[in-house]
């Protein structure tokens, strides 16, 4: 009975001790950020759906951070995976940052300079 009062508190003790993930913003180049797209990543376009339907990273989902209901769109997201997001030049992005992080996402990757430094890099983009 003691051996198994002690494993208990080892077992017990050894997972209160785990680390947790802090969760990290990003904020990097329009290159890094290129670089890092793949085709299952989660990305995410945060302006406006008229900016989104005038041209858009491939893949990307639009969910516009002005909207009330912001938060409400990312139960289908994997918080435990990389987030990337952009807007037109980087501030809408910086704040929907903030409210994933609030929301739990873990790790969140932002895009200096957002879709304008993209098109101006001359790097793929579709209607």
């Amino acid at each position: 009975m003691r051996t198994i009062f002690c494993l208990f508190i080892l077992l017990v003790s050894f997972s209160c001790t785990q680390e947790k993930k802090e969760p990290k913003v990003s904020l990097v180049t329009v290159n890094a950020f290129s670089e890092q797209l793949s085709d299952n990543v989660q990305l995410v376009d945060v302006r406006r759906p008229e900016e989104f339907a005038n041209g858009h990273l491939p893949g990307a989902k639009n969910i516009n951070v002005l909207n009330d209901d912001f938060a409400n769109h990312f139960s289908d997201f994997d918080k435990d995976e990389t987030i990337y997001l952009y807007c037109k030049a980087g501030g809408r992005s910086a704040k929907a940052s903030l409210i994933l992080k609030d929301l739990g996402f873990i790790d969140i990757v932002d895009m200096e300079g957002g879709y304008t430094a993209w098109t101006q890099a001359g790097l793929p983009t579709t209607k």
